[in-house]
Order: structure tokens, then sequence, then C-alpha cells
């Protein structure tokens, strides 16, 4: 998980051997339930043991949601929401 304009000036062309996927396109700014639902239905259906967020705290934020939301009880989906939430009220 990043921006397209973090990777493609510097990794462009490298040919990684995962999935990307990039903030940009699921929207903008502080991640959204919608966004994060988005992205979820996204990578439902593919295998992997770890995600890596290259980029500021939307894009950590939405790489931790992602990877809690495929292996977390109910009780750590419910703290991450409310983290995200609190987050987004503060700034």
């Amino acid at each position: 998980m990043t921006n397209e304009y973090i990777y493609k000036p510097f990794t462009d062309g490298l040919d990684p051997k995962c999935s990307l996927l990039f903030q940009e396109n699921y929207g903008s700014g502080e991640p959204s339930d919608e966004m994060i639902e988005s992205i979820l239905k996204d990578i439902r259906n593919k295998e992997f043991n770890r995600v890596i967020g290259i980029g500021g705290g939307t894009i950590i934020d939405i790489a931790k949601m992602s990877f809690y939301r495929r292996s977390a009880s109910p009780a750590v989906m419910v703290f991450m929401l409310l983290h995200l939430r609190l987050r987004s009220f503060i700034r």
C-alpha cells in the first residue's frame, strides 16, 4: 500500500513480486469506512502474510486496518476503528 506519486519515481519498472495498492484508487484524505471496505473487497481473495505500507499516516493506517481486518478478533477491529476515528477527530 502506497501512493502512486511515491511508488513511480523510485520503484516503477522493478516488477515487484507482490500485489500493489495505491491509495488514490480508493479516495483521498483520512481513511474512511468506504475506503477501507473497498480495499478489503479488493484484497479479500488474495493470499498474503504481511502488509507493507510506504508513506505517511493515512497509508500506515490503511495498511494496519487491512491486515488486522483479515486476521483479528472483533475486539481488535473495534479498537482499530476507534483509533482511526479519534485520529480523524483530533486533526
